[in-house]
């Protein structure tokens, strides 16, 4: 995978900065006060500019309505929440980082603004979230490890299955990088399925040509998302 840079004069010293790491590579975007990206790297670990905010990526969630928090099994590690809409809290286990699945989330409410009724999938790298809306109701969120395109196909038609909107007219968006986006979609015109890829504002001039466009815009949303709170 490329490298990727990007940078305006600005010293980073006043920027809010947001960075997933993973498999030896950090994605790492620095907003300014007005909101606008003045900073973004794709690369290894080194090219990491110090302080700011990080992300998490597969660390297992719950999805809890307000009146169960407290109440989950023995067994499941949780520490941190933040509310994902009124009532209803992402919880997970990542003590001081945001979940990416945060910033996936906010286009989900995004895309409910014009979509009663929709299934978002996202995949990166063996990780897939999976976001349903009911009639302008959330009514599933998850993540998966996926070993395959098969697992892929399943965990994502199983989602639709299990929150009914399989039997609605809904629309079926996905985001992942360009490989994955053709080969699940392969999978799914023979049953009738045509997902379309999620659109994402430009964040700077030239965003479009970044490696992981999949990941960065959902970065930039988490820098306005709430911190998560202690569990």
């Amino acid at each position: 995978m490329k490298n990727w840079e990007y940078h305006t004069d600005n010293n980073n010293d006043d920027l809010k900065l947001i960075a997933l790491k993973r498999s030896a590579r950090v994605n790492q975007i620095g907003v300014n006060s007005l909101g606008k990206v003045e900073y973004h790297v794709v690369d290894d670990k080194s090219k990491i500019v110090k302080g700011g905010q990080f992300a998490v990526l597969d660390n297992p969630i719950h999805i809890v309505p307000e009146p169960f928090l407290g109440a989950q099994p023995q067994g499941i590690k949780l520490n941190v929440k933040t509310e994902l809409i009124p009532g209803v809290f992402l919880c997970y286990e990542g003590k001081n980082r945001q979940h990416l699945f945060q910033g996936v989330f906010q286009k989900a409410i995004e895309i409910s603004q014009q979509n009663a009724s929709f299934t978002f999938v996202w995949h990166h790298e063996g990780v897939m979230y999976v976001i349903c809306f009911k009639e302008k109701e959330f009514v599933f969120g998850n993540i998966f490890n996926v070993e395959d395109m098969a697992e892929c196909i399943y965990f994502s038609l199983t989602a639709i299955q299990e929150s009914t909107i399989s039997n609605l007219d809904f629309e079926f968006l996905i985001d992942g990088d360009s490989n994955w986006i053709h080969g699940y979609s392969e999978q799914l015109l023979p049953m009738g399925l045509k997902p379309s890829p999620v659109q994402h504002m430009e964040l700077y001039n030239g965003y479009y040509n970044s490696p992981q466009n999949h990941i960065d815009s959902y970065l930039f949303q988490l820098v306005s998302c709430e911190l998560p709170e202690e569990y």
